[in-house]
């Protein structure tokens, strides 16, 4: 039985970015971190899907 690692969400987002910027092919960043490809499918999706709240404008006292 293989233990399972617990990545943090940065670990996950440096992961991610090695494909997507670095542009280095999803299985050699899967064999180097020892990631699933379904894991990492799954991490691009949530990555994706709540991107947007990056952009978001926050109201401050300056913009009051």
């Amino acid at each position: 039985m293989s233990a399972r690692k617990i990545l943090t969400p940065e670990q996950k987002v440096a992961i991610l970015r090695e494909h997507l910027i670095e542009k280095v092919p999803v299985s050699q960043v899967c064999d180097k971190h020892g990631v699933s490809i379904v894991n990492f499918y799954n991490w691009q999706k949530v990555f994706f899907e709540n991107v947007a709240a990056a952009f978001e404008r926050k109201p401050n006292s300056a913009n009051v």
